[in-house]
C-alpha cells in the first residue's frame, strides 16, 4: 500500500503546527488567545503522531528486510529492529515527497547507516565512540578512486570512464542552464540550499533572506518543480529527435 497520501497528510499537520507555533510567537505573553491555541497544537500534534505511526506500520516489512541482512552474535534482532525503527521515524519527518524520490530509497540511507554503526561501535569488548569510527574509517579508505560522504559515509567507487564523464558534464551544464533561468530568490534558494558543503535548513535559509519558512519552502518547490518541467522537457525532445 503506497504511502503518498499519508505523506501529504503528515506534511499538512507539520506545516499548520509551524505556522500556528509562528503565530503564537507573535502575540503578547499574555493574550488570551495563546491557551486556545496551544490546545489546537497539541491536537495536531497528536494527529501528526499517529499519522507517522501509521507510516512507520506499513514500512515494518521494509525495515524486517534491511535488519535481516545484519548478523552479529552480539546484538539481539530486535535491539538492531528497535534501532532500525528509530531511524524510521526520523527519515519520516524529514522526508519531502515534492523531491521526486522514492520514500524507501530515501530511508534505506537513514536505516542503513543507523545499523551499519550501531555494529560497529557495540560489538567490540568496548563501545567505540561514534567519532572514533567515522576518524578510522576514513583513516583507512584507499586514496584511489572518487570518494562520496552522504551522511558521513564513506563510499570508494571506480574511476568514471569517458561515456560517464560526458554524461556528467551535459548533466552539470543542463542543472547550471536551469538554475540561472530561476528568477533571483528562487536561484539564490537553491544554492543557498543545496550548493555548500550540507543540506542548509529551510528555516536557515529563511532567516536569511528575510521570509518566512513557509514562503521558502513554497518558493524551493516552485524552483524545483520548474527544473523537473524543463528536464522532462529535455528528455521528450531528444527522443523526438533519436525517432526522426
Amino acid at each position: 500500500m503506497t504511502t503518498t497520501p499519508y505523506f501529504d497528510k503528515y506534511s499538512r499537520t507539520k506545516i499548520q503546527i509551524q505556522d500556528l507555533e509562528t503565530y503564537i510567537g507573535a502575540l503578547p505573553k499574555n493574550s488570551p488567545a495563546r491557551t486556545s491555541l496551544s490546545r489546537a497544537i497539541n491536537t495536531l500534534q497528536k494527529e501528526a503522531d499517529k499519522i507517522r505511526n501509521q507510516i512507520a506500520e506499513l514500512e515494518t516489512d521494509f525495515l524486517k528486510r534491511i535488519v535481516s541482512k545484519y548478523h552479529n552474535e552480539r546484538l539481539e534482532k530486535q535491539d538492531l529492529f528497535q534501532e532500525g525503527y528509530q531511524a524510521l521515524l526520523k527519515s519520516i519527518d524529514t522526508y519531502d515527497p515534492t523531491f521526486g524520490v522514492p520514500f524507501e530509497a530515501y530511508a534505506y540511507i537513514w536505516i542503513r547507516k543507523s545499523l551499519s554503526q550501531m555494529v560497529e561501535t557495540q560489538t567490540g569488548p568496548v563501545r567505540i565512540p561514534d567519532s572514533v569510527v567515522r576518524a578510522n574509517r576514513k583513516a583507512n579508505a584507499p586514496v584511489h578512486g572518487c570518494s562520496f560522504e552522504p551522511y558521513e559515509d564513506t563510499y570508494i567507487i571506480d574511476e568514471p570512464n569517458a561515456e560517464e564523464l560526458h554524461i556528467c558534464r551535459e548533466t552539470k551544464r543542463f542543472l547550471t542552464c536551469c538554475i540561472d533561468n530561476l528568477d533571483n530568490t528562487r536561484r539564490k534558494i537553491l544554492l543557498k540550499r543545496y550548493f555548500t558543503n550540507k543540506l542548509i535548513p529551510l528555516e536557515e535559509v529563511a532567516q536569511e533572506y528575510g521570509i518566512s519558512r513557509e514562503q521558502t519552502r513554497l518558493l524551493e518547490k516552485s524552483a524545483l518543480q520548474d527544473i523537473k518541467k524543463k528536464l522532462y522537457y529535455s528528455k521528450a525532445t531528444s527522443f523526438r529527435r533519436t525517432i526522426h
